[in-house]
């Protein structure tokens, strides 16, 4: 059934026109795993911003204006470990270097008032990220739905 979903979501991408489109479809698709949230972006280094990385921007409304003004990418631990690894991960897992700095704690507590407590990073991480492997794209942040 997963499978059949993920691959009928990678056949209706190329009737997309546009990435308002695409987005819903992903989002619709990706709720059938357990994901509540998404956001496809590079991850910035070095000062860049990471408003021109992304891509299609599923976060919840007010997020994603909140965590790009206050430059969270730079203290985010999340963020900051995903560009030091190439290997997925639960957000859970970021080590507590980067995880459990003041800032990296202020954005995960932040995080939490728009339902985001937790999450992978990559598209083949945990059991959920690795049954839509087959989409090969780089999902630099999924949100589980609150608990």
């Amino acid at each position: 059934m997963i499978d059949s979903d993920v691959f009928d979501f990678v056949e209706r991408c190329r009737k997309h026109t546009g990435t308002a489109p695409l987005l819903d479809d992903l989002l619709d698709t990706v709720k059938n795993l357990g994901f509540e949230h998404l956001i496809l972006s590079g991850v910035p280094l070095g000062g860049q911003k990471l408003a021109p990385m992304v891509e299609p921007n599923g976060w919840p409304a007010g997020w994603f204006e909140r965590y790009v003004e206050a430059e969270h990418a730079a203290v985010d631990g999340v963020c900051i470990y995903s560009a030091k690894t190439l290997k997925p991960f639960l957000w859970a897992d970021v080590p507590a270097k980067w995880s459990d700095t003041e800032g990296s704690l202020r954005v995960a507590g932040e995080a939490t008032e728009f339902g985001i407590s937790s999450g992978c990073d990559d598209s083949s991480s945990c059991r959920q990220c690795a049954q839509q492997a087959s989409l090969r794209k780089r999902i630099r942040r999924i949100f589980a739905p609150t608990a």
